[in-house]
């Protein structure tokens, strides 16, 4: 048998089995049944449509835990840490704005500024809190916003960490800030408003004991007071308001105003602190008698070294215009020498020779201008020579007034830190001894000041 005919013959007994199986269940559905009918509507199906809840119902009771509650007064003050005494205006006011924050951001003040809450929560915070997040609701739509809020709070905590990182504490000029920094809606600025913030460290915020409105520090009683699952009764079950995007109709944006420093507390001087400084001042005048009398020695070497040398120069030429001199003399005799002889001819030839005297004297008269002229450049250096180093002397005094200066106050700050290094004790000691030996230390210090000042 080909493997042709075995797969035909398969399919036959395939078609006759299905065949008598769907004749037995005919048979079966046409046999009356054995089992009571049922009495009354039969059961409704589970795909009906009529069984399915409706979009707007709402269920009956009381709402689950995790719906949205609304606090009351009572209990927004139990959160802020404060009791109403006696306004009980201000504790309305103080509810609306944190139930408008609530409405508007879906977290409760405390919420949206954990680890960066303020000294003391007032009613200008709170409504600023309000102010702001209406702001975002008119300038940002709720695809940038996502309900979450987190780049508003990123802004406030940086604005809190400029003035303290350790200890950030919002302020209500940092909201205010924020109100003017999302007013603009500029993109450029939104960007770095969703920048997420890291490192930021959280820390304990401190309540102040009694507000000026009439408000109470509630902390550190010890009680837990802030139990939301026991107090359930005084919610309210709200829906989600409906968010507005930005329109062209929005009122004209305000600029940003200029944040104005908190002044920085300047810490006070010890006697650490001074005897620090004196001791800087004792160096640093150290380091400037050491400059001066480094100069003043390079000064001295060099007036040494320059007299020296002129000395040499004026030497070799006061010699060599004495040796002109000489020479000059020594022809001035030979001439009055060779004169002499002429006349005593003249004389014995009686002959006129005035030409010849004539040549003689002038040349008599050239020889002593030379000399006069040598000795008048031999005094001229002599005299250059005492008054070359008159800037170099002037120098070298005023360097030396300047050690005795530095010197007098190089003692002063040595006499003042061994006075603070001596300590209150120290000084009374001091004082004591003094008076033992007849010595009034204060009264002369007065006297040699009142006489500085005449």
């Amino acid at each position: 048998m080909t493997f042709a005919t075995r797969r035909s013959l398969r399919r036959s007994q395939t078609i006759d089995y299905d065949e008598l199986a769907d004749t037995k269940i005919g048979l079966a559905s046409m046999l009356p049944s054995t089992q009571p009918k049922r009495r009354g509507r039969p059961p409704k199906s589970s795909t009906s449509v009529l069984h399915r809840k409706l979009p707007g119902s709402k269920p009956r009771g009381r709402p689950p835990s995790t719906a949205p509650h609304i606090m009351t007064d009572e209990r927004i003050a139990l959160k802020l840490g404060w009791r109403l005494r006696t306004s009980v205006k201000m504790g309305k006011r103080v509810g609306d704005a944190a139930r408008s924050v609530y409405l508007l951001s879906r977290q409760w003040p405390w919420d949206l500024v954990a680890g960066f809450k303020p000294k003391r929560w007032g009613i200008e915070i709170l409504e600023s809190m309000r102010k702001l997040f209406r702001i975002i609701h008119r300038v940002f739509t709720a695809d940038e916003h996502r309900n979450d809020f987190q780049f508003v709070k990123n802004y406030l905590r940086g604005c809190a960490m400029k003035r303290d990182r350790r200890r950030p504490q919002l302020k209500n000029c940092d909201i205010e800030d924020a109100c003017d920094y999302f007013a603009v809606g500029d993109n450029a600025r939104r960007d770095t408003a969703h920048a997420t913030v890291t490192g930021l460290k959280r820390s304990i915020s401190t309540v102040v004991q009694e507000d000026e409105d009439g408000w109470l520090d509630f902390t550190g009683i010890g009680i837990d007071l802030f139990d939301d699952e026991d107090e359930d009764d005084e919610y309210v079950d709200i829906a989600t308001p409906t968010k507005r995007s930005r329109t062209p109709s929005s009122p004209p944006l305000s600029p940003k105003r200029a944040r104005t420093a908190d002044p920085t507390e300047t810490r006070q001087q010890t006697i650490t602190d001074i005897t620090n400084s004196l001791r800087s001042l004792h160096a640093q005048k150290q380091k400037e008698f050491e400059e001066v009398t480094d100069s003043l020695d390079k000064i001295a070497v060099s007036i040494q070294t320059k007299e020296v040398t002129q000395m040499n120069h004026i030497n070799a030429k006061v010699d060599k215009l004495t040796s002109d001199v000489k020479a000059y003399e020594s022809e001035r005799e030979k001439i009055l020498k060779v004169r002499g002889i002429v006349e005593q001819q003249h004389k014995d030839m009686k002959m006129k020779a005035d030409h010849l005297l004539q040549h003689y004297t002038s040349q008599v008269e050239e020889y002593d201008r030379l000399i006069a002229q040598a000795n008048d450049d031999v005094l001229e250096e002599l005299d250059r020579m005492g008054h070359g180093d008159g800037g170099l002397e002037d120098e070298e005094k005023r360097l030396e007034g300047r050690v005795k200066e530095v010197l007098e106050e190089v003692r002063h700050c040595s006499v003042v830190e061994t006075l603070v290094r001596l300590g209150p004790g120290g000084m009374a000691k001091l004082l004591g001894r003094l008076e033992g030996n007849g010595v009034e230390l204060v009264e002369m210090a007065e006297s040699i000041m009142n006489e500085a000042e005449e």
